[in-house]
């Protein structure tokens, strides 16, 4: 799997701390050549620049890492736009990894759950007993709207104390405010 280069210079860098690759990607596609051909070379020059690009990274890590804070946006970016328009391709891939392992995985979950049951439990239980005390509480305050129904209601619910007149029966709880009506 070796490149070979055209030109008359030899394809080694002229210094030796070269940060990037010894040859330039474009410089030995030909351009009537097929996209396979061009998908091979650059798979070449991918593996045999692989190498040195760790070495650069190892030495310049702080840099490396300035870098990808500085561009973080745009990568996730590209990431984002790669995802989307290869949504398909990567569910059919998941797809084929599943059905080939199959038993492994669920294997894997299988101990996952049985690893973590307790504390799963206890949240469960949590919840539970949460939903509870919230059903306990509403049951024990009831709320009549009057005959005007729910405008009267949501009327009712944006004053913040209950009004001083003995002819409007309506109780004002905390939990009945108007963002929580609407669910906002």
């Amino acid at each position: 799997m070796s490149i070979t280069c055209p030109t008359t210079p030899p394809c080694t860098p002229a210094t030796p701390n070269a940060a990037t690759s010894t040859v330039s990607p474009s410089m030995d596609v030909d351009p009537s050549g097929t996209s396979s051909s061009k998908r091979q070379y650059y798979k070449e020059w991918y593996e045999k620049n692989k190498l040195k690009r760790k070495a650069y990274n190892a030495r310049n890590k702080d840099h490396v890492r300035e870098w990808h804070v500085k561009n973080r946006d745009r990568v996730l970016q590209h990431k984002r736009k790669y995802r989307e328009n290869n949504r398909d391709k990567e569910k059919e891939r998941h797809k084929r990894y599943f059905e080939a392992n199959r038993d492994k995985i669920l294997e894997r979950a299988r101990a996952y759950r049985e690893k973590n049951k307790d504390k799963r439990h206890a949240y469960d239980k949590a919840y539970k007993d949460k939903q509870k005390q919230l059903d306990r509480a509403l049951q024990q305050q009831p709320v009549e709207p009057q005959a005007g129904g729910l405008l009267q209601l949501l009327a009712g619910a944006g004053v913040s104390s209950p009004p001083t007149t003995a002819a409007s029966s309506v109780v004002h709880h905390p939990h009945m405010q108007l963002s929580y009506i609407l669910n906002v």
